[in-house]
């Protein structure tokens, strides 16, 4: 078994309501901390952010690296924090968000020999206080990779430990998303589509946060959907080679259109109908269906 060094990627603005209880979560976990170290990257705050890292980077120097700068926006700021990864496995981690305290001896346990990424269950926080949640990601040990997929989204980067050799020996970073939303589907589909070895973990791992003001819950304009628009073509060339190319095109598909303003979808996408079959187009829009209640039903409980 390799000696598993994890490096923790975090960007960070304007997170000094969230930040401290994030790092917390790290420090607090089972597996041997001399094994873990943080790169953090603070995306020009206004607040004090930045001095709160500073606080916890002299706990801990030779284990945290900060970078501070102006700000750039999420795309160019994971793409950094990806770039700077010297350690062989790394893991991202939203700052306001936590890891479960045996969030990394849980998703170790899970490396094989050839393992490239180990995806792991999430728990779902409502809101802007931590009350309400719900647990998802619902796969056992008799799952296969293959029906998991289907039904759940593999967009996330915060649920799964990468191994960094994969990512550097395919080449694979942020460069072509140009825009601040999706980067994270982005930067997983061009991962996909290098066939990695991946390993399921049955534990929750993550505690997502999903706030009022999360991007999920906006509005894509024209001039913010380049980078979906971009892997939407990657995407398109690869529908029909591969399962989970074209589970994942037509998923996006739902995505952009469910949360793209009027009539960008359509004229990004006209020809929607000349690829998708009429089996498909039943299956899809069920989803899509089903997606538009449990929204419904989550806003209207939202208070609860």
């Amino acid at each position: 078994m390799e000696d598993i060094v994890i490096t923790v990627l975090i960007p960070a603005y304007n997170a000094s309501k969230t930040i401290s209880k994030t790092l917390d979560s790290v420090l607090k976990q089972t597996y041997d901390q001399s094994k873990i170290k943080f790169i953090i990257i603070d995306d020009g705050s206004t607040d004090n952010t930045l001095s709160i890292l500073k606080e916890f980077q002299s706990l801990i120097p030779d284990r945290v690296q900060i970078i501070s700068r102006e700000n750039k926006g999420i795309s160019q700021t994971r793409n950094e924090l990806l770039k700077s990864v010297k350690t062989n496995w790394f893991i991202f981690l939203d700052a306001d968000d936590l890891y479960t305290s045996t969030a990394f001896e849980n998703l170790v346990s899970c490396v094989k020999v050839d393992t490239d990424i180990v995806y792991a269950k999430t728990v779902w926080w409502k809101c802007d206080t931590f009350r309400r949640g719900f647990l998802s990601n619902n796969f056992s040990k008799k799952t296969s990779f293959d029906k998991y997929v289907r039904f759940n989204d593999f967009g996330y980067l915060w649920n799964k430990l990468y191994r960094t050799d994969f990512i550097i020996s395919n080449k694979i970073n942020l460069d072509g998303a140009n825009a601040n939303v999706f980067e994270d589907l982005y930067l997983n589909s061009i991962i996909l589509d290098k066939e990695p070895n991946i390993s399921l973990c049955t534990k929750h791992t993550y505690i997502y946060h999903k706030s009022k003001t999360n991007i999920s819950r906006k509005k894509i304009s024209a001039d913010k959907c380049s980078t979906l628009i971009e892997l939407l073509k990657m995407l398109k060339q690869k529908v029909g080679k591969s399962f989970f190319i074209t589970n994942l095109y037509y998923t996006t598909l739902l995505y952009f259109k469910y949360f793209s303003e009027n009539n960008v979808f359509d004229k990004a996408c006209h020809n929607l109908n000349n690829v998708i079959s009429e089996e498909e187009k039943k299956y899809y829009v069920r989803v899509a269906l089903f997606r538009n209640i449990f929204y419904i039903l989550g806003k209207k409980y939202s208070h609860i």
